[in-house]
């Protein structure tokens, strides 16, 4: 949709999704990470393991850290920039395995926040250029998606669908 609506200068709904998203993606990174908080009590009775508090709540902040990336993204991609894309993403995987790397001599909980720090400094990077790339549009009033809701909400559901079969193949595949 976001090229689309470039390739036909409609500038205020190109903002108007883009808004849309990234209130998803943030919404979608609180949802998570209220959901992970709420595990910890639990969280030594649902994997057997003890001392698991730490991690989880370090984990728990990883879908907000990360919410940005994903739109930066997509800026980056409806700008033409598949080159930026991959190298922001291969950034961003690099500083999180550096994050593991250095912290898991120091344990499972400094792993964990070796992510989260390689994630918010991934996710920093990607929104800095996916934002650059994005000011580069033409100025306008963000409008409303009503034209293309059903379409878009459509495009979403499926994409959703195949996003979560293919993630899970290898656990249904047996």
């Amino acid at each position: 949709y976001g090229i689309r609506y470039v390739a036909t200068d409609d500038w205020g709904r190109l903002r108007g999704l883009f808004r849309a998203g990234i209130a998803i993606k943030w919404g979608g990174g609180a949802v998570a990470t209220i959901v992970i908080l709420a595990l910890v009590p639990f969280a030594d009775a649902l994997f057997d393991e003890p001392e698991l508090t730490a991690p989880l709540i370090v984990a728990a902040f990883i879908p907000i850290a990360q919410a940005p990336e994903g739109i930066a993204g997509a800026s980056m991609i409806v700008a033409g920039r598949y080159d930026l894309r991959a190298i922001f993403s291969g950034l961003a995987m690099f500083f999180r395995l550096l994050g593991v790397a250095i912290g898991v001599q120091y344990g499972v909980t400094w792993a964990v926040v070796g992510i989260l720090a390689g994630q918010i400094i991934g996710s920093c990077a990607s929104g800095y250029a996916g934002h650059r790339l994005f000011a580069q549009h033409p100025i306008a009033e963000a409008t409303g998606l009503r034209r293309d809701g059903a379409e878009l909400s459509r495009f979403v559901l499926k994409s959703g669908i195949g996003t979560s079969l293919v993630s899970m193949r290898n656990t249904l595949a047996p």
